[in-house]
């Protein structure tokens, strides 16, 4: 049987044991496993970026000068901590039951997370780099 026949027998199942009132566990395949691993890895990057952050801020304090406008918010210990607890609420939706009533609920919820996730720590790591590349392009020149 091939993987989309056999998701879309859980997809049948799942309906039948709403339909029927039954409490249904939803199965997870590895992709969505490695989907939720991945986001539990970039939410605790983003819980653990300020402590990075703080030694950028000391660096960029001795370089003197105007920071970009993404540099100050990412350096500010609000930011990584808010796209981490976004991730966290929306990764939670996982675990009511009565929201989640099939796979493809559960995949939205997980593939959502993941993407809150990545994009925070894509913005934290941009942004502590911007001033660098700013210093770069203005020693190339």
């Amino acid at each position: 049987m091939s993987n989309a026949m056999a998701i879309q027998a859980d997809i049948d199942d799942t309906e039948k044991g709403k339909e029927m009132g039954e409490s249904v566990k939803i199965k997870l395949t590895i992709a969505d496993k490695t989907a939720v691993l991945i986001t539990w890895l970039s939410i605790t990057a983003l819980l653990f970026f300020p402590v990075v952050a703080n030694q950028y801020s000391i660096m960029f304090n001795d370089f003197g000068g105007k920071l970009p406008l993404l540099t100050k918010i990412v350096l500010k210990g609000w930011y990584p901590h808010g796209c981490a607890l976004l991730s966290i609420v929306t990764m939670a939706l996982r675990w009511f039951p009565e929201r989640m009533v099939s796979i493809r609920a559960v995949r939205t919820v997980v593939i959502l997370s993941l993407v809150l996730s990545c994009t925070g720590v894509a913005l934290c790591v941009i942004g502590v780099n911007l001033p660098m590349f700013e210093m770069m392009d203005a020693i190339s020149k």
